[in-house]
């Protein structure tokens, strides 16, 4: 069954890396509604991938439980192992694609935010005389 949890994890990660370099990919050309179609499918993804962690994990418990005083490790075949250098790599690897994905979120959602504010100034319209007029350039002006 650890080999069956590994693989179904491993499966998960790569599905959940790849969706998220199309995300990269879709952030880059300006495909906004693609990565939030998609944002849904990545949730099932983190889903099935921590399910088949936690089944993983239980596993791993019920392996040591019948092995009283056995090191995990050596209770673990030759393929395990590599399985588990293979979830290290996969969970690396999304690590490096979702620090990738935020920070192009973060400059996108900047480059909006300062846009949003080029157009409609946030700041409060102050009707007093001792207020003199804004000097930071708009494309809409408020006018009270």
């Amino acid at each position: 069954m650890i080999s069956l949890h590994l693989k179904n994890a491993i499966d998960a990660l790569h599905t959940l890396s790849e969706t998220t370099e199309q995300d990269i990919e879709d952030i880059k050309a300006a495909r906004h509604m693609a990565v939030l179609e998609r944002a849904r499918t990545k949730e099932e993804l983190l889903a099935s991938f921590e399910r088949h962690k936690e089944m993983l994990d239980d596993a791993f418990a019920r392996t040591l439980a019948e092995n009283p005083g056995s090191e995990l490790a050596d209770l673990l075949d030759e393929s395990q192992h590599e399985g588990l250098g293979q979830l290290r790599q996969a969970l690396e690897k999304l690590r490096e694609h979702n620090r990738r994905f935020a920070s192009l979120v973060i400059a996108v959602s900047e480059f909006y935010g300062s846009l949003l504010n080029a157009i409609l100034p946030s700041e409060q319209v102050d009707y007093s005389p001792e207020r003199g007029r804004d000097s930071t350039p708009t494309f809409l002006q408020v006018r009270g």
